[in-house]
């Protein structure tokens, strides 16, 4: 019997083999279980974190965005107030009348008219180019004035559409008439308003030729075409 109980115990038996399986099968439906938990959660997780990365990304973007569009702003606002501090100046064609002052017994009409062209090394300075024509009668004598001249003018804004202008202009003057034949040149000092109607302007000036033996003052309004 001790021989058969120890054969016995030494070989596995049908019940031993049986607890093993369903020992391991337990085992595998745990681990099996396990797995089909876990295995879910990690495609999930991936999900979540590009999702993540996405919106991190897109929030980046935003701000980067937002970023340029400030300094896009802060340019326009810097060059929209440089522009804003410097008047335009446009090339035209000043065309005009006004009264001559300081005869004695007459204040003769005159006629005149300009070529304005902007200088680009100088903000608000113009070149001008031009002249005026009038004649006066005194004591059945007639006289006749012809000046040509050219010169810089200085146009300052006051308003959105008003500047004042001031300039000086180098001048011929030739004076003919009964008994009268005569050439000066000289300096004409201006000063006065325009007023800027969009594509042309309106304006008035003094001026005042610093001539010998022209001792008068032009009072001279105008209209100006822009080119």
């Amino acid at each position: 019997m001790l021989k058969s109980a120890g054969a016995h115990r030494g070989r596995p038996t049908y019940r031993s083999i049986l607890v093993l399986s369903l020992l391991t099968l337990s085992l595998a439906a745990e681990a099996g279980v396990s797995m089909e938990e876990v295995a879910p959660q990690s495609p999930m997780n991936l999900a979540q974190l590009s999702d993540s990365q996405n919106s991190n990304l897109l929030a980046q973007n935003k701000r980067r965005k937002r970023r340029k569009g400030s300094r896009r702003r802060k340019r326009g606002d810097s060059s929209s107030t440089s522009s804003s501090s410097r008047s335009v100046v446009n090339s035209g064609i000043k065309a005009g009348a006004g009264l001559v002052f300081g005869i004695d017994g007459a204040t003769p009409f005159m006629l005149g008219g300009d070529y304005t062209m902007p200088l680009a090394a100088v903000n608000n300075l113009l070149l001008d180019v031009g002249g005026n024509y009038w004649s006066y009668s005194v004591g059945g004598a007639s006289v006749t004035f012809i000046t040509i001249e050219g010169g810089v003018d200085y146009h300052y804004p006051i308003a959105s559409s008003g500047k004042i202008v001031g300039g000086a202009r180098l001048s011929y003057v030739n004076a003919s008439g009964s008994g009268v034949s005569d050439s000066k040149f000289g300096l004409t000092l201006l000063g006065g308003y325009e007023h800027n109607l969009g594509g042309s302007a309106v304006g008035a000036e003094f001026r005042i030729p610093m001539i010998s033996d022209v001792d008068v003052t032009y009072l001279f309004g105008y209209y100006k075409f822009f080119l």
